[in-house]
């Protein structure tokens, strides 16, 4: 495994990636836990160096959601957990974490715009302009997800402002880390747009949409996805609940379990891997996570500011993959 670090960091810098971060662990045994280059500041990065992990999360409030339920997760209904208005109360709380809730995409941008405490209305208006034969092409990110949190506070009592992974990754107080809080949008005047770490102050930490997200480390994705996914209950959540087909999000052919992407191939993870290996990826590509049961392989992936190609950075994923799978068979 001695050559991937250098290999993934070549490619890194070839689509415009100034920084990284890269796990990887088989069969319980740590092969890779690297960082290099900086971040969107400027900092050197270290494996214990947070950033925004974007929808890489995203699987980590599902499991929070689905282990909280009492009732059978895929007969739930958002009404029987929380308070909300009729068309969201019906939906299905599998469908919200499989891409086929039926919420239309533009009021996810609608929502962001409202106050938090309209956004639920703001969802339930523009439900209504979808009939039902064709919630399958509509579905809005930030609007299931929202949705979500709603439905794990009603049911913990707790509101999860802060990042879902806020209570094992300390990141607004850990030493020695490269946080530092910048106003949001501010660009660097060395590494130039989207700094992906120090263009975000505390309301992005504390952003009531934990679906956007949170700040982590590729090393606390990849440990989190090796203790939680190869168990029952991650077992359950890989179950596909989304039959393969087009999807007008993500505008490819795919399939999703429970806030899981599954059949990987399809998701830009190369095919290398079982068909079992679930995971997701986060905003174009620059952050992932992988666990495959059958191989007990996990990798995950954090990128900082990347000033490359947008589908450069989306093929970087099966490059990554392809790069520790070999690895690991010459061994």
């Amino acid at each position: 495994m001695d050559s991937v670090g250098p290999e993934v960091a070549v490619a890194c810098r070839d689509v415009g990636i100034i920084g990284h971060q890269l796990y990887v662990s088989h069969r319980g045994e740590v092969l890779v836990d690297s960082a290099s280059g900086v971040d969107g500041l400027g900092h050197q990065l270290v494996p214990q160096s947070v950033l925004p992990l974007f929808c890489a999360m995203k699987p980590i409030l599902a499991l929070r959601v689905v282990d909280s339920l009492a009732s059978d997760v895929d007969t739930a209904v958002v009404g029987d957990l929380a308070s909300m208005p009729a068309p969201i109360g019906r939906i299905k709380v599998a469908d919200l974490m499989s891409h086929s809730a039926g919420l239309p995409r533009p009021s996810g941008r609608q929502m962001l715009l409202s106050p938090s405490d309209r956004r639920l209305e703001q969802i339930a208006y523009f439900m209504k302009s979808i009939p039902p034969d064709e919630y399958w092409s509509a579905y809005s990110e930030a609007a299931a997800w929202y949705i979500l949190r709603e439905c794990l506070t009603s049911i913990t009592g707790d509101r999860h402002d802060a990042s879902i992974a806020s209570d094992e990754c300390s990141y607004l107080s850990a030493p020695g880390t490269n946080l530092d809080l910048r106003p949001l949008g501010e660009v660097h005047p060395k590494y130039g747009l989207r700094p992906m770490l120090g263009a975000t102050d505390e309301t992005f930490f504390r952003s009531d949409n934990p679906g956007f997200g949170g700040c982590a480390s590729a090393r606390w994705l990849g440990s989190w996805a090796e203790r939680s996914l190869f168990t029952d209950l991650g077992v359950e959540m890989s179950r596909p609940r989304r039959v393969w087909s087009y999807d007008h999000v993500l505008k490819r052919d795919c399939s999703f379990g429970l806030g899981l992407m599954v059949h990987l191939e399809g998701h830009g993870f190369g095919s290398s891997l079982s068909t079992a290996a679930v995971g997701h990826s986060g905003y174009r590509g620059q952050s992932f996570f992988l666990a495959d049961p059958q191989s007990q392989l996990v990798v995950s992936f954090a990128a900082a500011s990347v000033t490359g190609d947008d589908r450069m950075v989306n093929d970087l994923r099966s490059k990554i993959v392809d790069l520790v799978t070999t690895s690991i068979g010459r061994q």
